[in-house]
Order: C-alpha cells, then sequence, then structure tokens
C-alpha cells in the first residue's frame, strides 16, 4: 500500500527546505516574543528569495479555559501542568513570566493518556495540593472522556499570530484563495 504524503496540520508531511524556492511567501514560525523588528528584518533579507514576501509568526496565549470552555482564572494556588507536547519550555516561560506557580509533568509529544497516566496525574494533582491540572488545548482533546470529573482541569488554547504587517499577510491570503476558486 503506498503512503498518502499529507502535509501539516493535516498530515505529517513536511515540506523540504529546498521546497522553498516554489514558494508564493515564505512563512518563519515559533518567533520568541518580543523579538525586536530589526532582528526580524535582518533575518528576512537573508532569506528573500526572488523577491518572495517573508513573514514571521509567534504563539499568541489565550485566558484559561475550563473543561466547559469557559474563561477561569486560575487564581494563586499552584497548577499541574500536564504537556504531551515536543516544546513545553515556551510555555512554561509564559506561565513563570504571568507568576503562575506549577509543578510540571511532561509526556512524549502527541502521547496518548493512559488510565495509568491520569492516575499518576491525578495522585501528583493530590500529593501537591494543586488547584487545577493545566493541560495544552491539543493534549485536553486527547483526553476524551477519561478524565475525571472531580479534578479541576483548564487548558490553554495558543493561536499562531503574524508578528509584522498582519493586514498584508491577511491581504495576500485572500488573494491567493480568489485566484485559486476562480481557476
Amino acid at each position: 500500500m503506498q503512503h498518502r504524503r499529507i502535509l501539516l496540520p493535516a498530515g505529517d508531511w513536511r515540506e523540504p527546505d529546498s521546497g522553498r524556492f516554489r514558494s508564493d511567501i515564505q512563512i518563519i514560525t515559533k518567533v520568541p516574543p518580543h523579538t525586536p523588528f530589526g532582528i526580524l528584518e535582518e533575518h528576512a533579507g537573508e532569506l528573500e528569495i526572488d523577491e518572495t514576501p517573508v513573514f514571521f509568526s509567534g504563539i499568541r496565549y489565550g485566558s484559561f479555559l475550563n473543561s466547559a470552555g469557559i474563561a477561569t482564572d486560575p487564581g494563586r494556588g499552584r497548577l499541574l501542568l500536564v504537556t504531551g507536547i515536543a516544546q513545553p519550555e515556551p510555555l512554561k516561560k509564559y506561565l513563570k513570566d504571568a507568576g503562575i506557580l506549577f509543578t510540571h509533568m511532561s509526556y512524549p509529544d502527541h502521547h496518548l493518556f493512559s488510565d495509568a497516566d491520569i492516575r499518576k496525574i491525578e495522585a501528583k494533582f493530590r500529593a501537591e495540593k494543586c488547584a487545577y491540572v493545566l493541560f495544552t488545548e491539543k493534549d485536553f482533546v486527547r483526553l476524551g472522556n477519561s478524565w475525571p470529573d472531580d479534578i479541576p482541569t483548564l487548558y490553554l488554547p495558543v493561536q499562531a499570530e503574524i508578528l509584522k504587517d498582519a493586514r498584508g499577510f491577511d491581504l495576500r491570503m485572500l488573494s491567493f484563495v480568489q485566484r485559486f476558486f476562480a481557476s
């Protein structure tokens, strides 16, 4: 059976670096917060290929949401942060910078939480006397219905944002979509 290559985010296929020569635009992702625009411009100049515009994106964290999807203030109590993502460091830095106390339990990227994992998380939550268990939105969705109702839970949505010239980016995307559907 032939493996079907589907690009991210639907699949797991990443475009090789050489593919940038075919691109209409380039997007450099995961730019750290508060990176000076001068540094971004310098990198854009190094990366542009035949006038291909370069955009930069970063991560913006949303409000803490409870299991019903309602914005919830985590208060001053300790949180138990549970992650199954490749790079939890930006999230940990975000929480530290916000003055939020937390204990971190890390699992591998794309981890499917077993009943045994849930029992370990619950035991850690109780032992640390945490106010909430905090998941990434991605991990929260993977819990399904197996999470105990009596454990207060929060998740933190993330959103990618274009850091400079977001309007120009949006106009280019709209133009591309219009051309695509017109043909």
